[in-house]
């Protein structure tokens, strides 16, 4: 069960996603993208200081516990790792948007 309990609120997240795009008609813009990153960069501002005062690891923006590394250890050392994450971020949200201008230049959305 706690594999269930750990797993459907990823699920919920990215199946609303999907069910927006694909029932609702949802076409993202390049406002939503902004909106989206500055989201990104405040929910990092607002975690980091957090972290830091709680010794936790909120949005894995914090520092990695000793003997339980992650993937994200990968992007260098902490705290540069961070500004590797956000901007990590800011290039993958860049290329989900590629699909939809492209449809929209030719008229096929909206």
């Amino acid at each position: 069960m706690r594999f269930w309990f750990f797993w459907a609120p990823h699920f919920v997240i990215v199946g609303g996603a999907v069910y927006d795009v694909a029932a609702r008609g949802y076409r993202p813009t390049w406002r939503d993208f902004r909106v989206a990153t500055v989201a990104g960069v405040v929910y990092a501002a607002l975690v980091l200081p957090f972290n830091l005062l709680t010794d936790l690891n909120y949005g894995y923006v914090g520092e990695s516990a000793p003997g339980q590394p992650s993937l994200v250890d990968a992007l260098g050392p902490w705290p540069g790792r961070v500004g590797v994450m956000l901007t990590l971020g800011v290039v993958v949200m860049t290329l989900l948007m590629v699909p939809w201008e492209i449809l929209r230049r030719r008229g096929a959305t909206e």
